[in-house]
């Protein structure tokens, strides 16, 4: 009797589930949350030992995975030279250093009143270099480089643009 009432509760389920999920595709979303720690409205100033360079990091959410694994949404970062990036979601391996952010990132380059739009992009602190093998382009007043690729380095000071490249600078950039 058990095993009937059991076996005609999963006929009826099943079907529940046919029929509410008709013409549509049924997807699965299995969500763990694997979070250890949660911080929000994160204001961090960093500081390197054995010299004053430094940044100042700010994010709506800050989500701890794993002993050196972190996830930032809603991240800014401003840079003691004054560059500023910004995106929606980053990911950052302490072990290494390593910022990964997979989406679009916006990078204000004061020195040359540009601004750098990414998409996807991975900073090795560690070694001050930048890439991104997605197209970046970068506008400013006199100045708009587009490219399939780019590499910045010494912390985003110097640009290597790669594939592509087109570029209208005014006069006024060109160092001869």
């Amino acid at each position: 009797m058990y095993r009937l009432i059991l076996g005609i509760g999963f006929i009826v389920l099943l079907s529940l589930m046919w029929i509410g999920g008709r013409g549509k595709p049924v997807t699965r979303v299995i969500h763990e949350d694997k979070t250890i720690r949660k911080a929000l409205r994160v204001h961090m100033i960093e500081k390197r030992q054995g010299n004053d360079s430094g940044f100042i990091v700010n994010a709506a959410k800050l989500l701890e995975v794993s002993k050196d694994a972190f996830i930032f949404y809603n991240m800014d970062i401003r840079t003691e030279n004054g560059i500023y990036m910004k995106c929606k979601y980053a990911e950052y391996d302490a072990s290494h250093s390593r910022l990964n952010v997979p989406g679009k990132i916006i990078l204000e380059l004061p020195k040359d009143n540009a601004r750098a739009l990414i998409n996807g992009i991975v900073w090795d602190r560690n070694s001050g270099k930048a890439t991104t093998e997605k197209p970046v382009e970068v506008r400013g007043k006199g100045i708009l480089i587009k490219a399939k690729k780019a590499v910045f380095s010494n912390n985003f000071q110097r640009l290597n643009f790669f594939g592509g490249v087109y570029a209208k600078v005014s006069i006024n950039y060109v160092s001869l």
